[in-house]
């Protein structure tokens, strides 16, 4: 069983589609699958803590880290800046 840092099991689904989930920002692809196979096939995007992290996931971190995180955070400022005018307008609709 998986347990990531999100406290989620490994059997959660990934959101699809348009938001800000960093996993899924890197490879819209990662969208509906469970963190079990995120972690399989696109690296510790949600690594298992529960009952301890893996050797592997760990040694995988540091690439994650170095090149993939840094262009989803990209695509995560982008996305949100993308998104502010519709926030917004759904924000002032709720409170006039």
């Amino acid at each position: 069983r998986r347990y990531s840092v999100r406290y989620g099991p490994g059997n959660a689904e990934i959101p699809r589609g348009y938001g800000t989930e960093l996993s899924v920002l890197w490879d819209p692809q990662n969208g509906g699958r469970t963190a079990d196979e995120v972690a399989e096939l696109d690296g510790p995007w949600y690594p298992q803590c529960y009952p301890s992290a893996t050797e592997s996931e760990m040694e995988k971190l540091q690439e994650l880290i170095a090149k993939k995180l840094p262009v989803a955070n990209q695509r995560r400022e982008e996305r949100t800046k993308e998104m502010q005018p519709f926030l917004k307008e759904k924000a002032a609709k709720v409170n006039p």
